[in-house]
């Protein structure tokens, strides 16, 4: 028997393999040895895979593995678990399968019912519906009113925050009754997603009125310190109606099943996103399995005609259509012509050739600008530019609140956390030039103007994984760092922190559920696995005004042809007999 894959030098895969190693051989083998290495190089493999975003990994050798005693099918209690061609750690498969379980039970459930005269009238006065082309906006709205799983995905600037705004105004209005969650994968987009809900309710003509807080998945589900145990599950389920998560591309396998887990048979989910972002960190891609295993805009002729009585706008119909996934297609922040728009849109594609000549032919006042750096003289001296012209005016400052407020005007992105063109070797490159100029004692750690970017929870500090802060000295000459809050800037002395890291660059999964008015993505000049479709786009996103491009055209190019491809059940679990 040939080894799947090469050893992974991993503790977890070494220990796993081991145990199991030892149950395979409980029994006599005619093979022991090949059992063994089997077994051993499998669960490698499986180590690896979660590691890389992978729910399972597909195996040539099914019948081999059956033959080991520690592979079961679907139903068995074995450590291992096979389902076709596909093997997973039986943690996974049993996530997976919740999490298939009930979308798909949500999916096939009736429409509630609503009266489509009034709903129209209602996004009417929300300013929805103003003419004849489909308002994918109103159709997402009259989906949350009578689906139980309505997926809303679409890029930036398409109106998911005003979607969901006018969502939950409709629901107050002819649901009063319906109890609402707001939640996200991390503290800083859960207070984004407040802080947007809370402006654009109180822009819309319809009289929202307040709307529930926002708060992360875990303390939505009650997770402990240390995020092993939750109190809502299958025996205590959550006491919401309704369920809204945004940027939910971020929400991983393990925590969706959490989720799902927690919800009674009743209640409803609406998950917001961008299906085309980056995948979650942790294993899994779930946003992007539903959006593929319900399809895009496909709507049952019984939806269809539920719509158009709602909206007088006719929509396409097929037998079949699943009326769960709805993208949002008309871009409200950038015109057709705008070239991040542009760019954005041939990079979503997979159009390598197209992306590259729309950056050949930009002018120097368009939205985007391209700079094919290919050495490290050459990054060296352009962060020295960068430095002078975007960072070296935030001192001095008029104080903190100004030192925050510069935060979001500017940031480097980098795909890489390490080498030469990586998220640490730029922070180190900004932080010599600091020390050059004077602003930066030598060796210093802590220093007025340090941005950076929490990678821990911690809620007793209401600080959270991916917020944002800046050191300034306070009115007592005491160094402090300070960050947004609830009710405006709030400071914190460096030494009672949760882990964190210097940020004048952030990677681009770090940067995930924030905006900027000015970004530079700066891409390695060799190709990288890291480097994807998916990547550059969100790294292009995250852009509101203004986005540089530092990557030579082979290293772009590679990138755009390189989609994120994550081996996963859950589509084909989707949409066959649940297990």
């Amino acid at each position: 028997m040939k080894p799947p894959v090469p050893v992974v030098d991993l503790p977890l895969a070494n220990s796993l393999g081991a145990l199991l190693v030892r149950l395979a051989l409980d029994e006599p083998k005619s093979e022991p040895d090949a059992v063994a290495s089997l077994v051993r190089e499998t669960v490698a493999s499986l180590v690896r895979a979660e590691a890389e975003g992978h729910a399972c990994v597909v195996t040539p050798h099914a019948a081999a593995l059956l033959s080991t005693g520690v592979v079961g099918h679907p139903g068995e209690s074995k450590p291992l678990i096979l389902d076709g061609t596909r093997i997973y750690l039986r943690r996974m498969f049993l996530c997976e399968g919740v999490v298939a379980q009930g979308l798909k039970a949500r999916i096939a459930a009736p429409n509630a019912a609503v009266d489509p005269t009034a709903v129209g009238q209602f996004l009417r006065g929300c300013g929805l519906l103003p003419d004849a082309e489909v308002d994918w906006q109103a159709v997402a709205v009259t989906a949350g009113l009578v689906r139980p799983l309505v997926v809303i995905s679409g890029g930036p600037g398409t109106g998911k925050t005003r979607t969901a705004a006018v969502l939950l105004a409709a629901i107050r209005n002819f649901q009063p009754d319906v109890k609402v969650a707001l939640a996200a994968p991390t503290g800083k987009a859960a207070a984004r997603l407040g802080e947007a809900l809370a402006q654009t309710w109180a822009a819309l003509p319809c009289g929202a009125g307040d709307g529930p807080t926002a708060m992360t998945l875990h303390r939505l589900l009650g997770a402990s310190a240390d995020g092993r145990r939750f109190r809502h599950g299958p025996t205590n389920p959550l006491p919401a109606d309704l369920v809204l998560v945004d940027e939910a591309s971020m929400v991983d396998l393990a925590l969706m099943s959490r989720l799902v887990a927690a919800l009674r048979p009743e209640t409803r989910l609406v998950l917001l996103g961008d299906k085309d972002q980056l995948a979650s960190v942790e294993a899994g891609y779930v946003l992007g399995d539903l959006c593929d295993a319900a399809g895009l805009n496909r709507f049952s002729p019984e939806f269809a005609a539920l719509v158009q009585a709602v909206t007088e706008q006719a929509l396409p119909a097929v037998d079949g259509g699943a009326n769960t996934a709805i993208e949002l297609k008309r871009n409200y922040r950038f015109g057709r012509d705008n070239a991040i728009q542009r760019l954005s849109s041939l990079v979503r594609a997979g159009q390598p050739e197209a992306a590259l000549a729309a950056l050949e032919q930009l002018q120097p006042t368009d939205a985007v600008q391209w700079q094919p750096l290919r050495t490290l003289t050459e990054l060296e001296d352009s962060l020295q530019q960068v430095f002078a012209e975007k960072l070296r005016s935030r001192w001095p400052g008029a104080g903190p609140a100004e030192a925050l407020a510069e935060l979001g005007r500017f940031q480097i992105l980098c795909a890489l956390k390490r080498g030469p063109f990586g998220r640490d070797a730029v922070n180190e490159a900004i932080e010599t030039q600091l020390k050059n100029c004077g602003l930066r004692a030598k060796g210093a750690t802590w220093y007025p103007g340090r941005p950076v970017l929490i990678t821990a929870n911690a809620p007793h500090l209401g600080l959270f994984n991916g917020d944002l802060g800046v050191a300034w000295k306070d009115d007592s000459d005491l160094l402090q760092v300070w960050f947004h809050g609830p009710e405006g800037i709030r400071s914190f002395a460096p030494s009672r922190l949760p882990a964190h890291e210097t940020a004048f660059a952030l990677t681009v999964h770090k940067s995930q559920g924030s905006e900027f008015n000015e970004v530079l993505l700066v891409l390695p000049p060799n190709p990288s696995p890291v480097c994807t479709r998916e990547l550059v786009y969100t790294g292009l996103t995250r852009a509101r005004n203004r986005v540089t491009l530092w990557s030579p055209a082979h290293a772009l190019s590679t990138a755009l042809s390189s989609g994120c491809q994550r081996t996963s059940g859950l589509r084909a679990r989707l949409t066959s007999a649940a297990h």
